[in-house]
């Protein structure tokens, strides 16, 4: 459970990053993802946890949003 805890937290720190460096909104975001915008919001507050599909998506979006942006994560 703990560790459930810990990628909650990283998965919503990625989304908040994606969106503070490209200004996506949480629409734009789940457009991209191919999910709702519920369920990012969801992600985002920690409210539930992304199927491992959803974080394969998440963390390819990040990491191609890092080579264009750069990273911040808090």
């Amino acid at each position: 459970k703990e560790k459930k805890m810990l990628t909650k937290k990283v998965i919503s720190k990625k989304l908040i990053n994606m969106m503070k460096l490209t200004g996506l909104n949480q629409s734009q975001l789940a457009a991209l993802l191919g999910t709702s915008r519920k369920n990012v919001s969801k992600w985002k507050h920690q409210t539930h946890f992304p199927s491992e599909e959803n974080i394969k998506s998440i963390n390819n979006l990040y990491d191609q949003i890092v080579k264009e942006y750069g990273e911040i994560m808090e």
